[in-house]
């Protein structure tokens, strides 16, 4: 099928995007961290300026849901430094660490052209949110110059309504993490201030923007909103909320992917609920839960 992505459709939106980002940046509020620093001058708490990003690994990605990565693959774009401190991160050493290559929006723009030359499905941004500025302008250049393949944000899900403003008509694919059911585990766990309510605010948004998940013949996404879970051991998250909230106030015909590849990375050891990995049971209740409620699409990954 010949699909136009979102941001061919909204082409002349840009230089209005571009234009809203330079103010944001003198007062940042992309993320629920609500920094309003100066990135012109200061760094927040993702320490990223405001013309440059950390690319910490970038590769054809065959590893994640099938509708996702497809069998060509998708060209994933791995951020470094991260709006979020989850105390189990599997990727301390680029979240916290910040490790990678800065990239300009040049660059980044070379980038995303050279994965579609490799016939990837899709572009994967991964960990986007404290580099959407750079990434818009990136977009704008690589668009211009012939890029024709569907955009994927996949965030922690900690993205603020300034941010997803400026993306709407940009962004083909939202793939954001429901992390937490309330405030008191985002704050425990990730070390955020009101991770929930700046979550479902956030999904709410995109699901506004993008509808359900869209496959073309081939099984594919190249439209809509896929949610992902991971499930963590003595089920400390109160899953039953998050089905609820998901099936009242996004769709019950939402794709939801469980992930069950949990391990006990990083400073997860010092807490004695999540130094073990997710029991078949433990998986397996979760799953019953979302079922019971009536969510259908559930993809089971890990």
């Amino acid at each position: 099928m010949d699909y136009i992505p979102n941001y061919l459709r909204n082409i002349s939106s840009f230089e209005n995007k571009i234009n809203l980002l330079k103010k944001e940046e003198k007062e940042c509020r992309m993320c629920g961290n609500f920094c309003k620093v100066n990135r012109d001058k200061e760094l927040g708490l993702c320490r990223t300026s405001s013309d440059k990003v950390v690319v910490s690994e970038s590769l054809i990605h065959v590893g994640e849901e099938y509708i996702i990565s497809g069998y060509q693959g998708s060209g994933a774009i791995f951020f470094g430094n991260c709006n979020m401190r989850c105390v189990f991160c599997q990727n301390s050493n680029i979240s916290q660490l910040g490790e990678g290559e800065y990239y300009n929006c040049y660059e980044l723009a070379e980038l995303m052209l050279r994965f579609q030359s490799k016939d990837c499905h899709n572009i994967e941004l991964i960990s986007p949110t404290h580099c959407v500025p750079t990434i818009v302008r990136a977009l704008n250049i690589a668009a211009n110059r012939g890029l024709k393949i569907p955009i994927i944000y996949n965030s922690g899900g900690f993205d603020s309504k300034y941010c997803l403003d400026i993306l709407s008509g940009l962004i083909d694919i939202y793939v954001p993490d429901i992390k937490w059911s309330n405030n008191t585990f985002g704050m425990k766990y990730s070390l955020v201030r009101n991770y929930s309510d700046i979550n479902q605010k956030a999904i709410r948004k995109m699901y506004e923007q993008v509808g359900n998940l869209k496959l073309n013949d081939e099984g594919v996404a190249y439209n809509g909103l896929l949610i992902r879970h991971l499930v963590l051991p003595n089920n400390i998250n109160n899953i039953k909320d998050i089905a609820a909230f998901i099936k009242k106030d996004i769709s019950q015909d939402v794709f939801i992917s469980l992930l069950k590849n949990y391990k006990p990375f990083y400073n997860a050891p010092y807490y004695i609920e999540l130094k073990r990995e997710v029991t078949e049971d433990e998986y397996a209740q979760v799953k019953k839960i979302f079922n019971t409620m009536g969510l259908k699409n559930i993809i089971e990954e890990g």
